[in-house]
């Protein structure tokens, strides 16, 4: 601002020491606009005529911009709150889009300035003439300095229109048959002409008027753009001098965005009015992480599902690239307070970093770490003036010396579309950031024509070298949000993407990397990558990254490479600045070579959708747990000796001969030999929805029942012909016995129902007991004559956190199974009173779920439709649980510390007793 200031004052100095009339008002304010460059044709003066809200009459503006200014000017001396009045009674008559921004009535010597803020409220400031240089900020919105300071949901407000208004925009685009890169290339282009017409790139509204001048029926608006593109791209001494006077303003922008040339379809009325709505919204309000949002409005849920895409708010944003990095560097900052030397050593590590996002769409990332990183570098700037004392910082030259650069940010995207946003949005927010700096310096580089930009590649980031792009150095951060594609919804490509990722990681062999989701790929990449340096790197992923088989494989991978975990935020709500966004449950993981990062972070989340709890723990884990300890290894039998195993129900492979269904049932009724061997079958869906199915358990038939019996005949085919077909040897074998189930694994007393299956968002995983005539099938475990004890253990908080955590996630599901889940798990039998209180809970439980009879498990643990007094018994049963433990009201972080703490201590109880030596006898 300080050549706006210094205008200012020549203003002032000529304006304020005598008496002018009303006739001198254009010359006043034509002088008054000067200060800021802002082009005179945005302005009527005596032309605008509006309805006056206290007469009806219609009287003439002194000075109109629509939008943005109503001026009413009075003589020397004359009353400023009657023209005030004046001025506001006009209000009423203007459109919405005509309302301007703020209200300004003035006498020569005072200008009174009443600005409107979101709400329609006003703020009203009076200011003297002749002190206008020490006041002229108050006016820099209207030349594009706006410092805005939304509340989050205001902000939210104000992208969700802009991505809506990008929207209406392609459809009436795409309409017209564009092909894809065509659309990509002018989406691009006409975003950045709507941002540089709201932040100062050439005289406010250019490109809006341009629009507006068009034919109302769109018919020239298709040639005017195609020739505003061709001059863009086209230095200004190379112009032809019969360009109109709308598009001749337009500067030389360079940098390849218009090189190309594209057809343009023909505009109608609809298409114009879309693009016109969309240049009288204010660019210059919106989040630069909305960029993204505008390529995803665009596509289906279907696309963005195949690609994985889930673009990216600012706030989530902000919980990677802070701990990974900023954080750091503000402390440094902090640290170097009044200390010119520190100060400038700063800025210049500042200028040795480099940025790389593998995976980076429309650049949401890499755009706000380098507006964080360039917002950084200011306050160092301004702290060195303060210091100095020296607006100016001497020798020092805020705008010729800045270190950070677009140079050094670098992407990865598959796609073209996103990767032309995000070349577009990195050059946007270089110039909101050249705006502070001339606000405070007085100028900011120069960025047209373009000769500094970001290099974005586009390639698949899993099949190329990543040091070709940037070669990694102890000062590269590696940051970004992969793609959210499972294990088991990975296609073809994506699977040899995932192998070819991890070949260059020894680490890797033998870890079952092939399991791991796609995001992992990119896990694996880095890793090779960064070896050898201490760069720093940090993805977003879904959180199953971080439990279960994923993280069993990633651990040892990580602590084989020498890598450590240096911060996490454990399972929270992903959220977006897109309309319609995609529902995930991620975790931020950051890492680097073991001793980069001295101090450990984690953030919990209580509320999913809430905000996280910050801890330091002294190591931490894949699975973001304050552990330096392995994760649980496979084993066929409980830690405690003496404990029932857990065991796979039997398995029919019948061809639906064996099993019963609703419909069936009857028939099979009629048959009263049949009849005899039907008996309840349960698996994880009906157990837990409550739906009959029944099977024929025939391990006691005789042939003669057989024989007699034209149902079990007809069935008993059915599973000869079925298991006769597989291709596995061992059920072909079994169709000699088609009366038995291919796997009996059936308990003789009553048992304890575990699914292997459960939506994991229930708090816990329902289970429950059966009597031996209900048949296990082999979607549940059974637990044959479990104690109430272990059921309490099984329904409690701690037990769920474990399977979340240990056991992982399939398709949505928890996954238990006996070998990973339970035979692992800590039990700890309580004793005396403790078991007896903890036998009572269990039971409280039970007699909490019979009270609703007709109600499923699936219900009655239903996050919103759970019993008040089924959720009391459980928050009882799980206070004793914990207290078993030690633990009073724990997080999920600290019940996964404590608990893996405890499986490693009777681990390694067990391995002393095994590893005694035999005493020998003596004679």
């Amino acid at each position: 601002m300080k050549e706006i200031r210094a205008r200012a004052a020549l203003f002032a100095a000529e304006w304020a020491g005598s008496t002018y009339e009303i006739g001198d008002t254009q010359s006043f304010w034509n002088d008054f606009l000067a200060i800021f460059g802002i082009d005179r044709r945005r302005v009527a003066f005596f032309e605008k005529r509006a309805a006056r809200l206290s007469t009806g009459n219609r009287g003439r503006i002194d000075m109109f911009w629509p939008g943005m200014l109503l001026v009413e000017q009075k003589s020397a001396g004359l009353d400023l709150d009657k023209a005030e009045d004046q001025a506001f009674d006009y209000l009423a008559g203007l459109s919405a889009e005509e309302f301007p921004n703020a209200v300004v009535v003035s006498d020569f010597a005072h200008i009174r300035l009443t600005r409107f803020d979101k709400g329609g409220r006003a703020e009203t400031q009076l200011i003297e003439t002749k002190n206008l240089e020490k006041e002229i900020d108050r006016f820099a919105f209207l030349a594009g300095y706006v410092k805005r300071d939304y509340t989050r949901a205001e902000e939210e407000i104000v992208n969700g229109k802009a991505v809506k208004l990008m929207g209406q925009l392609y459809t009436e685009i795409s309409g017209d048959h564009f092909s894809d890169h065509e659309t990509s290339v002018f989406m691009t282009r006409t975003l950045f002409l709507l941002f540089g017409d709201d932040t100062g790139l050439w005289p406010r509204g250019l490109f809006q008027d341009l629009l507006e001048h068009s034919r109302e029926d769109g018919d020239s608006l298709g040639g005017t753009l195609d020739t505003l593109f061709t001059t863009l791209n086209r230095p200004e001494k190379m112009r032809s001098p019969r360009l109109s006077e709308d598009i001749q303003p337009f500067p030389y922008v360079n940098g390849g965005l218009f090189s190309e040339h594209i057809e343009i379809p023909p505009f109608d009325a609809s298409m114009r009015q879309a693009l016109i709505a969309c240049s009288q919204f204010d660019w210059g309000a919106i989040s630069p992480a909305v960029f993204g949002s505008m390529f995803q409005v665009v596509k289906s849920r279907l696309e963005r599902r195949a690609l994985g895409e889930h673009y990216t708010s600012e706030t989530n944003i902000l919980k990677t690239i802070n701990p990974l990095f900023m954080d750091g560097l503000r402390a440094q900052f902090v640290r170097a307070h009044g200390n010119v030397d520190k100060l400038r050593t700063l800025q210049k590590q500042l200028g040795t970093m480099t940025f790389l996002d593998p995976a980076c769409g429309c650049g949401n990332f890499l755009v706000v770490a380098y507006r964080d990183m360039r917002a950084l570098e200011l306050d160092i700037l301004l702290a060195i003036r303060d210091v100095t004392n020296n607006e100016v910082l001497a020798d020092y030259e805020a705008a010729d010396d800045l270190q950070v650069s677009q140079s050094q940010f670098f992407g990865i995207e598959i796609e073209e579309w996103p990767a032309k946003i995000a070349e577009t949005a990195m050059f946007l927010v270089d110039h909101q950031a050249n705006l502070r700096l001339s606000q405070e310096f007085g100028r900011a580089p120069d960025r047209l024509p373009i000769s500094e930009a970001a290099t974005i590649r586009i390639d698949n980031a899993l099949r190329i070298d990543w040091a070709e792009l940037v070669p990694a150095t102890d000062n590269t951060i590696v940051l970004g949000n992969p793609p959210f594609v499972g294990m088991a919804r990975m296609d073809g490509q994506q699977q040899e993407d995932n192998r070819i990722a991890f070949m260059d990681l020894p680490e890797a062999r033998g870890q079952r990397s092939g399991r791991l989701d796609y995001v992992g790929a990119w896990y694996g990449k880095a890793l090779a990558y960064t070896r050898g340096t201490s760069a720093r790197t940090a993805f977003v992923s879904t959180n199953s990254i971080a439990q279960g088989d994923q993280a069993r494989a990633m651990d040892p991978m990580l602590r084989a490479a020498g890598y450590a975990v240096d911060f996490g935020h454990r399972t929270f709500r992903w959220t977006s600045e897109a309309a319609n966004a995609a529902v995930v449950y991620c975790t931020i993981i950051g890492f680097s070579r073991i001793g980069t990062v001295k101090q450990k972070r984690l953030f919990d989340y209580p509320d999913i959708n809430g905000q996280p709890i910050e801890v330091h723990p002294k190591a931490l884990d894949f699975y973001l747990i304050d552990s330096d300890q392995p994760a649980p290894a496979k084993r066929r039998r409980p830690l405690v000796a003496g404990l029932p195993a857990m065991i796979k129900g039997s398995q029919p492979t019948d061809g639906g001969g064996l099993i019963v269904e609703p419909e069936d049932y009857d028939a099979v009724m009629a048959d009263p030999i049949a009849a005899k061997y039907i008996r309840p079958f349960l698996q994880a869906q009906n157990m837990l929805h409550g739906d009959a199915r029944w099977c024929l358990w025939l391990t006691d038939v005789t042939p003669s029942d057989i024989a007699s019996s034209p149902e079990l005949q007809r069935r008993l085919a059915l599973v000869t012909a079925a298991r006769a077909q597989s291709p596995t040897p061992s059920v072909v074998t079994a169709a000699g016995t088609p009366a038995l189930f291919t796997q009996i694994r059936q308990p003789t007393t009553s048992w304890l129902a575990v699914p292997f299956h459960s939506s994991e968002n229930r708090d816990y995983i329902p289970m429950a007991y059966y009597d031996a005539t209900s048949i296990a099938g082999n979607g549940v475990g059974h637990i044959e004559g479990a104690p109430l004890w272990i059921f309490a253990f099984l329904q409690s908080k701690a037990f769920t956190m474990w399977v979340r955590t240990f056991s992982g996630a399939l398709k949505g599901d928890f996954r238990i199974s006996p070998d990973l889940t339970y035979s692992v798990f800590p039990l700890v039998k309580p004793s005396g009173t403790a078991l007896t209180k903890m036998e009572a809970a269990a039971r409280a439980v039970l007699d909490a779920r019979a009270l609703f009879p007709a109600e499923s498990l699936a219900t009655l643990y239903g996050k919103l439709s759970m019993p008040v007094v089924l959720r009391r018994a459980h928050d009882h049963l799980d206070t004793l649980v914990d207290g078993v433990y030690g633990m009073t009201k724990p997080t999920d972080a600290r019940r996964a510390q404590i608990l893996l703490a405890k499986h490693h201590e009777l681990v390694d109880a067990e391995l002393l007793v095994t590893s005694a030596p035999v005493a020998r006898r003596t004679l």
